[in-house]
C-alpha cells in the first residue's frame, strides 16, 4: 500500500499534530490524505469532569476507524483511555515532546499575580495544583481549543490560564530564543511550571497512531514510527492510570522518565480537588521489574491517598 487515509480531530492543535505523523509517512514515500472528523468531545460546553462518559475525543475518530472510512487515527495520547475500545491498537507513539505545563499570561509571572486574581483552567487536576501552590487565587472554567483559550486570555477574561507548553510549541506560537519562558508570538507571555510542583497528566507530550489492531497499517506504523523509548514511559503512566482508577475526573498527575541503560524514573500522586491534601510517590525502578514495580508503587498511592482527611 502508498496511501493512507488518516484521522484527526478538527482543531488547529490536533490538525499541527497529524500533519507531524503526515510529513513523517510522506517522508517514506507514502501519499497521505487527511480527514477531518468531529469528534463529541468538540461539541461540548460542560466541563469534561462532569461527563459520565470517557474518552469523548476519540469516540468517533474510533467509528470511523472500526468502520474502514480512515486507515489511522492521530491523537494526543492523553486523550485516549487507559482501556481502549476492542479491535483497536495503538500502533506507534511518536518521541515525546515537552511534558510541562505553562503558565500564560499578559505579561505576569505566576508568582507576581496578586491576591484574588483569576487563572482560568477546565482540568481538575491543573486546578488542584494551582490552589496548592497559589491558594489565594481564583480558579475559573475555562474551555475551547487552545486557540480559543489563548483569545479570551487575551481579551481580559482572565489574568492567566495554563496549558500544555507542548501545544504552544506545536501551534509555533513560542519564539526560537526562549526556552523555559518568554513572550510569544501572538504578544502574551508564556513561563514553563516546575514538573515538582505541577506532575502533568499521563502520557502529556505524547502523540500517539491508533489503527485496527493487526492491520497491515498497524505493521506499517510500528515500523516506521513507534519510539521504543517513549512507549514503555507511556505504558507506564499508563499503568499507574489504571490501577489508581483515574480519568479527566480525578487530580491525578503521573511521569515517567528513562534514564538509560536501565532505571524508569516515576513520579506520582493524587490531589484532593481543594489542593489542601495529596499523596505522593517518587521512585527509581529497575526496568526489568517494571510491571511489578510499576503495581507496587500505585498501590501505595492508591492506600495513602485513601489515608489522606
Amino acid at each position: 500500500m502508498n496511501k493512507f487515509r488518516l484521522g484527526t480531530r478538527g482543531s488547529p492543535l490536533a490538525v499541527a499534530q497529524a500533519n507531524v505523523v503526515r510529513a513523517a509517512l510522506e517522508r517514506e514515500g507514502f501519499d497521505v490524505e487527511l480527514k477531518i472528523v468531529r469528534t463529541s468531545g468538540d461539541l461540548q460546553r460542560e466541563p469534561l469532569q462532569k461527563l459520565k462518559e470517557f474518552g469523548v475525543f476519540v469516540k468517533e475518530l474510533d467509528e470511523y476507524l472500526l468502520k474502514g472510512r480512515i486507515d489511522a487515527a492521530v491523537h494526543s495520547l492523553k486523550d485516549i483511555p487507559s482501556s481502549m475500545r476492542a479491535g483497536l491498537e495503538i500502533s506507534a507513539v511518536l518521541p515525546r515532546e515537552e511534558p510541562y505545563e505553562a503558565f500564560v499570561s499578559r505579561g505576569q509571572r505566576l508568582k507576581d499575580l496578586k491576591e484574588g486574581d483569576v487563572v482560568g483552567t477546565s482540568s481538575v487536576r491543573r486546578r488542584a495544583q494551582m490552589l496548592r501552590f497559589r491558594n489565594d487565587i481564583v480558579i475559573k472554567e475555562l474551555r475551547g481549543n487552545l486557540n480559543t483559550r489563548l483569545r479570551k486570555l487575551k481579551d481580559g477574561l482572565y489574568d492567566g490560564i495554563i496549558v500544555a507548553e507542548v501545544g504552544l510549541h506545536r501551534l509555533n506560537l513560542i519564539e526560537e530564543d526562549a526556552r523555559c519562558e518568554g513572550e510569544l508570538k501572538n504578544g502574551l507571555f508564556f513561563e514553563r511550571l516546575p514538573l515538582k510542583d505541577f506532575v502533568p497528566a499521563a502520557n502529556q507530550g505524547i502523540i500517539a497512531v491508533v489503527t485496527k489492531k493487526g492491520s497491515k497499517e498497524s505493521a506499517i506504523l510500528k515500523e516506521l514510527l513507534d519510539d521504543a523509548t517513549t512507549r514503555m514511559e507511556a505504558e507506564v503512566e499508563r499503568k499507574i492510570l489504571r490501577e489508581l482508577g483515574g480519568g479527566c475526573r480525578v487530580p491525578i498527575g503521573v511521569f515517567a522518565r528513562f534514564k538509560p541503560p536501565s532505571r524508569m524514573e516515576v513520579l506520582a500522586e493524587v490531589l484532593s480537588a481543594d489542593g489542601k491534601t495529596w499523596a505522593r510517590v517518587e521512585r527509581v525502578l529497575p526496568v526489568e521489574e517494571l510491571s511489578k514495580r510499576v503495581e507496587e508503587l500505585a498501590r501505595e498511592v492508591r492506600l495513602a491517598s485513601s489515608r489522606q482527611p
